[in-house]
């Protein structure tokens, strides 16, 4: 589930590259525009990391990470069937805030659920599969380039965070938030 839920956004930002033209073509943008848009959702990758760290302190980490998995779902959704490019963009910018929100949601259980005798194999299956999308992402963006389209690989992104969706839902032990008492850090 972890890694359904983690993979398609990294991978998704690593192949959108070679994809870039063609998205602009469709959704009538420039390649600025593009490019702005593409940084806007790597900039709510890294804000969801920090909220989701205050989340996890004042909230049922495992309910939010459910609420999590659904939003992106339907950020996929929204960037598959874009017929403008502040729908795409909007779609975007909640996939990289998911994708960070889930992060933390669901990497600590992950962890914390093993034993410490396969934590190490549990940790480098994680990185081979998150950094392995990543260096994969490139290779796959120029294939669905060549191909002259780019709705195929969004829609197929949006079935596996739905298969996310399906696991978590399918795994749910719900866990009380981790500390009620932390205090709001409002400059973080």
């Amino acid at each position: 589930m972890v890694m359904a839920a983690l993979i398609p956004f990294l991978a998704l930002s690593a192949a959108v590259g070679p994809l870039m033209p063609i998205i602009a073509r469709d959704l009538h943008a420039s390649m600025q525009t593009m490019a702005i848009g593409a940084g806007l959702a790597n900039a709510a990758y890294a804000v969801g990391t920090v909220m989701a760290v205050q989340f996890s302190q004042l909230l049922p980490q495992r309910r939010m990470l459910l609420g999590y998995a659904v939003v992106l779902v339907l950020a996929f959704i929204l960037s598959a069937a874009a017929q403008n490019v502040a729908m795409y963009f909007t779609g975007q910018i909640l996939a990289g805030a998911c994708t960070s929100l889930l992060l933390i949601a669901a990497v600590p259980p992950l962890s914390l659920g093993f034993p410490a005798s396969k934590l190490r194999v549990t940790g480098m299956i994680m990185n081979m599969c998150i950094f392995g999308a990543v260096a994969l992402g490139p290779t796959i963006g120029g294939l669905q380039a060549e191909s002259d389209a780019w709705r195929p690989l969004f829609w197929i992104v949006a079935a596996i965070a739905f298969t996310a969706l399906i696991l978590a839902v399918l795994t749910f032990e719900d866990a009380p938030p981790a500390d009620l008492s932390a205090p709001v850090d409002l400059p973080a």
